[in-house]
């Protein structure tokens, strides 16, 4: 991710691995964003997130994904934060901007599964400030 600027668009990109031995048939990416203050607990879809602040224009694809294969997610509408005061928030550290999803798929036997994601942008001194690191809670991500 590159500096946060007011006005100014971005693109997410998601890697995802299939560490299985099986197809993931069905998969189906359901990406989001929010943003909350610092104090609030992340819950998917919960009160104190506000998920209507960066609303993406994403189009989820339906793939199957190979055993050992990895793929990328994109979102295919740029987006960026509506104001200073937002961008302000979140590098002070106030805000915690989210990136966050599910991704449901089948397994060879047609049960269903889901897998859930979780990362959010955290300026900290002496670390990367560019870095999203991972949300504690909603989080299959190894």
């Amino acid at each position: 991710m590159k500096a946060l600027t007011a006005g100014e668009n971005f693109n997410v990109k998601i890697d995802i691995d299939n560490n299985g031995n099986s197809t993931a048939k069905q998969i189906r990416p359901d990406l989001h964003f929010g943003l909350a203050p610092a104090t609030v607990d992340f819950e998917p879809y919960g009160p104190g997130l506000n998920i209507n602040t960066i609303t993406p224009d994403w189009k989820p694809t339906v793939s199957d994904l190979g055993p050992r294969g990895h793929t990328t997610i994109v979102s295919t509408t740029p987006m960026n934060f509506a104001n200073d005061a937002s961008v302000r928030d979140v590098i002070a550290g106030r805000t915690k901007f989210y990136i966050y999803g599910k991704i449901p798929y089948r397994d060879v036997l047609h049960l269903g599964h889901e897998f859930h994601f979780c990362f959010f942008y955290l300026q900290t001194p002496g670390i990367d400030p560019l870095s999203l690191l991972k949300c504690p809670s909603y989080n299959d991500t190894h």
